[in-house]
Formats: C-alpha cells, sequence, structure tokens
C-alpha cells in the first residue's frame, strides 16, 4: 500500500469514526421547551443545587479536599467535551461556533482543578482563593440569570445547571476547608491574565469566525458586540465596549473581594 493510499484509507477510517461519534451525540438531543427564568425548573435546580452542593462540600475533609478537587477537574473535563462534542455536531452541524469556546469565567474551574496536583503551596493558595472568590461570584451570576442554559434540549440544559452545581460544590469546599483570603492578591492578577487571554481569545475567533455562526465573547467582554446581559450590555450601548468591560471586570473583582470578606466573617 503506498503512502496515498495509506492517507486515504486513515481519513476513510476518521471520516467513520466521526459519523459514529457524530450519531451517538444526537441520540441524546432530546428536545425540551425551554424552561423560563425564574419559574419552578430554574429556582428548584438553583436552589436545591446550592443546598446540595453545600452539604456535600461540608463531609470534605481538609487533607482530601485537592483530591476531591482534582476529581471535579476530570468530571468537568468530561462534561466539556460531551458539550463541545453536541455543539458542533447537533447545534453546528459540523461548523465550530466560537460561542461555545470553553474559555469563559465558569470554566476557570475545570482549568484549575486540573493543575491543582502541579501547584506549590503559593499557587495551591491562588487557586484555592481564586475557586472561593472569582469562580463563586460567575457561578452565582450565572444561576441568578442563565439565560445561556435555558437551551432546547435536555441533556444541553442538564448539562449547565450540573456544572454550576458543581462550581458550588468547589467553591464550599474551598471556603470550609481552608483561607480564601490568604491568596486572593494573586487571585485578582490570575483573574487579569485570564480577561487578557479571554481578549485575545475574542479577536482571533472573531477574525476566524464561520459565516452565520456566531462570535466569540469570553467573559463577556467582546470589544466590538453588545453583551445580552441586562445591565452591561445597556452600559456598553451608552459608553462603549472598552469602558463597560473595564467596570463590568471590575464589578466581578469586588464582588469577589465581598465575597472574600463575607466568608472570613463566617
Amino acid at each position: 500500500m503506498d503512502k496515498d493510499s495509506v492517507i486515504y484509507h486513515n481519513g476513510e477510517m476518521m471520516g467513520e469514526l466521526l459519523e459514529i461519534i457524530a450519531g451517538l451525540i444526537r441520540m441524546t438531543a432530546w428536545p425540551m421547551t425551554p424552561p423560563p427564568m425564574y419559574g419552578v425548573f430554574h429556582c428548584a435546580m438553583a436552589t436545591g443545587g446550592c443546598i446540595a452542593a453545600w452539604i456535600m462540600a461540608g463531609r470534605v475533609r481538609k487533607n482530601k479536599a485537592d483530591r476531591r478537587l482534582f476529581h471535579c477537574g476530570i468530571l468537568l473535563a468530561l462534561m466539556e467535551i460531551y458539550k463541545q462534542l453536541f455543539c458542533f455536531f447537533v447545534l453546528g452541524n459540523g461548523i465550530y461556533d466560537w460561542w461555545y469556546f470553553p474559555f469563559q469565567l465558569c470554566s476557570m474551574a475545570m482549568y484549575l482543578c486540573l493543575v491543582l496536583p502541579l501547584c506549590g503551596k503559593k499557587g495551591k493558595e491562588t487557586v484555592h482563593s481564586f475557586l472561593a472568590s472569582f469562580n463563586l461570584t460567575g457561578t452565582l451570576a450565572a444561576l441568578v440569570y442563565p439565560l445561556d442554559m435555558l437551551r432546547p434540549y435536555w441533556t444541553l440544559t442538564m448539562h449547565g445547571f450540573l456544572w454550576h452545581i458543581i462550581l458550588l460544590y468547589i467553591a464550599f469546599v474551598c471556603i470550609r476547608t481552608g483561607d480564601a483570603e490568604k491568596g486572593f492578591g494573586r487571585a485578582v492578577v490570575l483573574f487579569a491574565v485570564m480577561a487578557l487571554t479571554a481578549m485575545g481569545i475574542n479577536a482571533y475567533g472573531e477574525a476566524h469566525t464561520v459565516a452565520g455562526s456566531t462570535w466569540p465573547d469570553m467573559f463577556y467582554i467582546s470589544l466590538h458586540h453588545p453583551s445580552d446581559q441586562p445591565f452591561f450590555g445597556a452600559l456598553r450601548r451608552s459608553i462603549g465596549c472598552l469602558p463597560a468591560n473595564l467596570v463590568y471586570l471590575a464589578m466581578i473583582a469586588l464582588t469577589s473581594w465581598i465575597l472574600v470578606r463575607l466568608q472570613k466573617k463566617t
């Protein structure tokens, strides 16, 4: 078999494998009417998930916290792989949509939990602080205003709520087993680096967006499109994207600092 035949054969096998994966993913695309915000489904999932996450986090011993967080990172990574495949094969019909690139604020816990075993003492303090503050801020905001989680498919909607319930669990584990304030200064720097990276992804994705698909809006700080968030979307339209984004990021940092201060007093 010559080189061209090998390449063709391998490409044919890859195509068949992708078809199998696409078929399996499409089998889980169970349609639903998107539930309304602040309806029974939304309130039950958010409230019940918050209570369950707090109770389960209370059972984690301090010496096992990092292991549990790492396991959460693995679970989130597997869930993200499924979501990416679902969005590619079902929502995008074989075209990648940059809107679903996994680099939102609520994606950061996945990466941080996975790298946690590689961190030293100060690195772990920084990660714990970030997860107990910035991660908690983003998660609570998403559960209060879950517009992007209320999808016309059961699996995708449940994925969104379960994802954020796991994020709550991660935050509560860090709160109940560590000192979130100790590494908060470094967590702010980490957040700034993440925000700059998100801006770079937005710029790159904007340049490579396929016609008919949506644009990337990592951290919801796009420089070219208004946000669908109720207050900051209007702020972008009134004062411009860059100033509004700076206000938005500052508000996230302030809210995260307030949460850390509240944790210290409890």
